[in-house]
Protein backbone atom coordinates (compact mmCIF):
# COMPACT_ATOMS: atom_id res chain seq x y z
CA UNK A 1 0.00 0.00 0.00
CA UNK A 2 2.85 2.40 0.80
CA UNK A 3 4.50 1.83 -2.56
CA UNK A 4 1.29 2.60 -4.37
CA UNK A 5 0.84 5.83 -2.42
CA UNK A 6 4.45 6.81 -3.06
CA UNK A 7 4.04 6.29 -6.79
CA UNK A 8 0.92 8.47 -6.78
CA UNK A 9 2.84 11.23 -5.01
CA UNK A 10 5.44 11.18 -7.78
CA UNK A 11 2.69 11.86 -10.32
CA UNK A 12 1.28 14.79 -8.34
CA UNK A 13 3.39 17.57 -9.96
CA UNK A 14 2.57 16.27 -13.42
CA UNK A 15 -1.14 16.08 -12.61
CA UNK A 16 -1.16 19.64 -11.28
CA UNK A 17 0.54 21.00 -14.40
CA UNK A 18 -1.84 18.98 -16.59
CA UNK A 19 -4.75 20.59 -14.73
CA UNK A 20 -3.19 23.96 -15.60
CA UNK A 21 -3.14 23.01 -19.28
CA UNK A 22 -6.79 21.96 -19.08
CA UNK A 23 -7.75 25.29 -17.48
CA UNK A 24 -5.93 27.27 -20.16
CA UNK A 25 -7.65 25.27 -22.91
CA UNK A 26 -11.03 25.89 -21.26
CA UNK A 27 -10.19 29.59 -21.11
CA UNK A 28 -9.46 29.52 -24.83
CA UNK A 29 -12.86 27.96 -25.54
CA UNK A 30 -14.63 30.52 -23.36
CA UNK A 31 -12.73 33.35 -25.08
CA UNK A 32 -13.85 32.04 -28.46
CA UNK A 33 -17.45 32.02 -27.24
CA UNK A 34 -17.00 35.61 -26.07
CA UNK A 35 -15.56 36.59 -29.46
CA UNK A 36 -18.59 35.08 -31.16
CA UNK A 37 -20.87 37.12 -28.89
CA UNK A 38 -18.99 40.40 -29.37
CA UNK A 39 -17.44 40.45 -32.84
CA UNK A 40 -19.71 38.30 -34.94
CA UNK A 41 -22.96 39.91 -33.80
CA UNK A 42 -24.27 43.39 -34.67
CA UNK A 43 -23.43 46.28 -32.29
CA UNK A 44 -25.38 46.05 -29.04
CA UNK A 45 -25.15 46.84 -25.33
CA UNK A 46 -23.18 44.42 -23.20
CA UNK A 47 -25.18 41.59 -21.71
CA UNK A 48 -24.72 39.67 -18.49
CA UNK A 49 -23.59 36.64 -20.49
CA UNK A 50 -20.76 38.63 -22.07
CA UNK A 51 -19.57 39.86 -18.69
CA UNK A 52 -19.74 36.32 -17.33
CA UNK A 53 -17.76 34.94 -20.27
CA UNK A 54 -15.11 37.64 -19.84
CA UNK A 55 -14.84 36.90 -16.11
CA UNK A 56 -14.61 33.14 -16.71
CA UNK A 57 -11.94 33.64 -19.35
CA UNK A 58 -9.84 35.77 -17.00
CA UNK A 59 -10.19 33.44 -14.01
CA UNK A 60 -9.49 30.28 -16.00
CA UNK A 61 -6.45 31.82 -17.70
CA UNK A 62 -5.05 33.11 -14.41
CA UNK A 63 -5.60 29.84 -12.58
CA UNK A 64 -4.22 27.74 -15.42
CA UNK A 65 -1.12 29.89 -15.79
CA UNK A 66 -0.55 29.80 -12.04
CA UNK A 67 -0.71 25.98 -12.01
CA UNK A 68 1.53 25.73 -15.06
CA UNK A 69 4.20 28.09 -13.73
CA UNK A 70 4.29 27.20 -10.03
CA UNK A 71 2.99 23.64 -10.20
CA UNK A 72 3.35 21.63 -7.03
CA UNK A 73 4.93 24.54 -5.15
CA UNK A 74 1.50 26.08 -4.60
CA UNK A 75 0.32 23.15 -2.52
CA UNK A 76 3.53 22.54 -0.59
CA UNK A 77 3.25 23.54 3.05
CA UNK A 78 6.22 25.07 4.81
CA UNK A 79 6.75 26.01 8.42
CA UNK A 80 6.90 29.72 9.12
CA UNK A 81 10.37 31.00 10.03
CA UNK A 82 11.13 31.05 13.72
CA UNK A 83 11.51 34.40 15.45
CA UNK A 84 14.88 35.44 16.72
CA UNK A 85 15.33 37.82 19.59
Amino acid sequence: MRRRFASLLRLRPLAIRAAGVVLVVLALLVARMLKAELIDSPPHDATALEFLLALMSFVLTSGGAMLLIHGDGLLRSEDPPSRRR
